[in-house]
């Protein structure tokens, strides 16, 4: 790594201090901190949410290592790690602030002069994009910070936004509506297996011509035709005609049952 030993050896403050976006930053001073900002590029693993070594935390570790110690060397430091993961923090999220800035259009959008490490960050735009993707689509692009952004960003949603991404609710009465469907559906069916059943086994059991009997009055006792038929109603005829038929007065049923 080339040392740039004709600046002088920098002061930790000189390069810590979070001035940078005013233009009152000395020559030194922009100089690391473009070079911090051009040694965390060559580390995918801290700023590239496709890579694989991203979420992994001990690369990213590693990365900051390298890019701590590199940046050291060439201008005869000694920063610590936590120090120079600070520093590019504050830039990284000044530039994401600056580049949404720069993209809303309409009343709101006001004309601003690049920022001067703006140039820097062009291998961040494809993850700005990625990351504001989502945003775009609930229309909440704002300059909200980017850590926030990152692991938050649906947490202040407006109504519209929620809306779009709520499941619409059915009126409570289509709902009972579509039950009772459901439920007419089902008792047709039983009819239906019933009649098919006990048909074949009238010949076996004088029980079964009697709950054919049973079966025939229980849809012919409904006056509207069985696609509309009210399933209370033919519920009831069901347990009326069955206590009929089959129960005796001593509530016991008067010969064996067959598995429907």
């Amino acid at each position: 790594m080339e040392i740039n030993s004709e600046f002088g050896n920098l002061e930790a403050g000189d390069v810590l201090e979070p001035d940078f976006p005013e233009e009152n930053v000395t020559f030194q001073q922009e100089d690391w901190r473009r070079a911090l900002i051009e040694e965390v590029s060559f580390k995918p693993a801290l700023w590239r949410i496709q890579d694989s070594s991203y979420s992994e935390k001990d690369s990213k570790e590693q990365a900051w290592t390298d890019v701590t110690a590199n940046l050291n060397l060439r201008f005869e430091m000694n920063l610590q790690r936590a120090e120079v993961c600070n520093v590019y923090k504050s830039l990284k999220d000044y530039y994401v602030r600056h580049y949404r800035a720069s993209k809303v259009t309409g009343s709101a959008a006001s004309k601003k002069k690049p920022w001067k490490y703006e140039d820097c960050f062009g291998f961040m735009v494809e993850n700005v994009k990625a990351i504001d993707r989502p945003r775009i689509i609930l229309g909440s692009l704002d300059c909200e910070d980017t850590d926030e952004a990152d692991t938050k960003p649906f947490s202040a949603m407006s109504s519209t936004s929620q809306e779009l991404w709520s499941t619409p609710t059915a009126p409570k009465r289509a709902r009972r509506m579509d039950q009772k469907n459901l439920i007419d559906v089902k008792m047709e069916e039983l009819l239906d297996k019933m009649n098919e059943k006990f048909s074949t086994k009238e010949g076996m059991d004088p029980g079964s011509k009697v709950l054919g009997m049973f079966v025939a009055e229980s849809e012919n006792s409904q006056d509207t035709p069985s696609s509309s038929r009210s399933a209370s109603m033919l519920a009831k005829q069901l347990r009326w005609n069955f206590t009929r038929y089959f129960v005796s007065p001593m509530g016991q049923l008067p010969w064996r049952s067959y598995d429907v």
